[in-house]
């Protein structure tokens, strides 16, 4: 089955289930998981990224930050006055874009998910996101021309099953390396929700871009198949903010089968491109 590109493809169907709330800027669509899950999507920029508020007894989490192209805190207070940490699945500019509006700011204890946010992405770099055709609809007050992501500070280096309390609902972080080698997901145990990242969504998996690693993946792939038992459902970083739990079931098998050269490829943009049910995977040519 053929992913729809963007914007052809929106609506998405794994978003239309959910009830959306007013948002302060049309940047973005906010959808409700459940009575304390929210779902932050940018639409209008190729990318679709997703970024998710979750509602503690005490304090929120934000798993990623987006762009930046627009404010995401003010949508979160619009929501919750509770404190917020910051949690980034990995550190690609779209997932970390509004990282500076926040105090505390934790990732995976890797030095380079650690570089990118002591850094930050330069206009230059993010010039190559910012082109015509790519976006749709910017706030007035936004020029692509400046785009960059502002350097974070870090108040938490996480590890692999680091538990974080918010107060009545448990976050565990699981490493899960292939995409970026500190890229996480993050398991809800109260909802048996997995907030997958860049890990896993109904899209094109990038495992050819600087830092991925194909073996590493399989590894990752392997690791999330024997905690699914754990999982009701699936919160992906693009795209839908919902998909089934036997969508990474389908994923392992997909990269059995790749690694056994059981899977065709065409050659496409200067890496091996697999096409599949529900997602594309992009490899490096070796």
């Amino acid at each position: 089955m053929a992913i729809q590109k963007w914007p052809d493809g929106l609506p998405r169907s794994g978003n239309q289930i959910f009830d959306t709330l007013k948002s302060e800027d049309n940047w973005f669509e906010i959808f409700q998981i459940n009575e304390s899950t929210f779902a932050f999507l940018e639409p209008h920029h190729d990318e679709e990224v997703f970024s998710y508020l979750l509602l503690g007894g005490n304090r929120a989490a934000l798993i990623d930050t987006g762009m930046g192209v627009s404010n995401i805190r003010i949508e979160v207070e619009n929501i919750t006055h509770l404190p917020v940490i910051v949690l980034n699945t990995h550190t690609h500019f779209d997932h970390t874009g509004g990282n500076f509006r926040f105090n505390n700011i934790a990732c995976f204890d890797d030095n380079f998910e650690i570089k990118n946010l002591n850094k930050g992405h330069s206009k230059q770099f993010c010039r190559a996101f910012m082109q015509p055709g790519s976006y749709q609809n910017l706030p007035s007050d936004f020029k692509p021309d400046e785009y960059n992501i502002q350097p974070s500070k870090i108040t938490r280096k996480l590890k692999h099953l680091d538990k974080i309390d918010i107060g009545d609902r448990v976050l565990i972080v699981h490493h899960t390396p292939g995409h970026s080698p500190g890229s996480v997901c993050i398991e809800d145990k109260k909802h048996g929700l997995l907030f997958t990242g860049d890990t896993y969504y109904r899209g094109t998996l990038f495992l050819h871009l600087p830092g991925s690693n194909y073996g590493k993946f399989v590894e990752s792939c392997d690791y999330l198949l024997s905690i699914l038992d754990n999982i009701e459902a699936l919160c992906p970083g693009h795209n839908e903010c919902y998909a089934p739990k036997d969508d990474i079931v389908l994923l392992h098998k997909t990269i059995n089968d790749i690694t056994h050269d059981q899977i065709e490829f065409e050659i496409d943009s200067g890496s091996k491109f697999f096409q599949c049910d529900h997602f594309n995977l992009r490899l490096p040519v070796t």
